[in-house]
């Protein structure tokens, strides 16, 4: 990735106020936005995009690696990434470029996977972007 040595704040020029008297989760993402996006790890990435944070750049990385692996995972279960992507499908409502048709393309890989580790109740709520 071309930016990668930059962090969601540089890359969206927004830099959040110190947040106070914030819950763990808060916190972490404040601290998550000020590190390079080439140093997040698969944990990092799940938290910020089920928080709906940095969107446009870590979405794609997300799919890169989904692709891969469409079970990796951060500290949850197999699959969290992709579950996590999934709880933000609107966000492919205006997204460019051919993401929507990655996106949907490795839920239809997973959904059609025998050997899936994912219980049927995380099936059905993939199976709903498809």
């Amino acid at each position: 990735m071309k930016n990668g040595h930059l962090s969601i704040e540089q890359l969206e020029r927004d830099y959040w106020p110190v947040s106070g008297a914030a819950s763990h989760l808060v916190e972490r993402c404040h601290a998550l936005r000020k590190i390079p996006i080439c140093e997040l790890n698969v944990e990092d990435i799940r938290i910020l995009v089920g928080q709906g944070i940095g969107l446009p750049f870590l979405v794609p990385i997300a799919l890169r690696g989904l692709l891969k692996n469409p079970y990796l995972e951060g500290d949850f279960f197999a699959g969290d990434l992709l579950m996590a992507i999934v709880k933000q499908k609107r966000y492919f409502e205006t997204a460019t470029d051919n993401i929507e048709s990655v996106f949907r393309s490795i839920c239809k890989t997973v959904c059609a996977d025998q050997q899936s580790p994912l219980p049927a109740k995380t099936l059905a709520v993939i199976k709903t972007v498809l």
